[in-house]
């Protein structure tokens, strides 16, 4: 509560920021095909401005113990932001520099990928060097059949030596 009554709820503990929505696949499942708006990037100003406003990215967890009814303060948990929505995070020419900006601010970084450019040396050096901490890689399938026929544009093989590459 903020004294009037009104009971402001507390911040996410996890932001889910879409950087780009420009992808490198054509998924059957994924509703892109649908999309209307501009494809870009986001720019570097929202990003630092998300990042900066977000009172989740330091959470601090304060209750009483139950059997001695004492107050007490939990440390701080860094809040986790997922670099994930409509489009591939690793496109964004600037992808490491935002995860080393959240990172700054206190806060956790993941990002969810489809892994098709682990493939590159370059890229899988720019991900590592930035320090993140959680990788998810898409897979939509349990073996290549599968895989190969949601994932259009990349190849199961491909896939598994990326990963492995990583």
């Amino acid at each position: 509560s903020n004294g009037s009554g009104y009971i402001i709820p507390r911040s996410p503990e996890i932001l889910q920021i879409e950087t780009t929505n420009i992808c490198n696949l054509k998924c059957t499942m994924c509703p892109r095909t649908a999309m209307t708006r501009k494809r870009g990037y986001m720019d570097l100003s929202l990003w630092e401005k998300i990042i900066s406003g977000w009172s989740g990215k330091k959470n601090e967890y304060t209750s009483t113990h139950l059997v001695f009814n004492i107050p007490y303060t939990m440390e701080k948990i860094p809040g986790l932001i997922r670099m994930f929505f409509m489009g591939e995070p690793l496109l964004h020419p600037e992808f490491d520099s935002y995860i080393r900006i959240a990172r700054q601010e206190g806060s956790r970084v993941g990002v969810q990928t489809n892994g098709v450019l682990l493939k590159k040396p370059e890229f899988r050096t720019r991900l590592l060097e930035s320090r993140l901490d959680a990788i998810n890689i898409s897979l939509d399938g349990i073996n290549e059949q599968s895989y190969d026929g949601v994932r259009k544009g990349s190849r199961w093989t491909d896939l598994i030596d990326n990963i492995k590459q990583l």
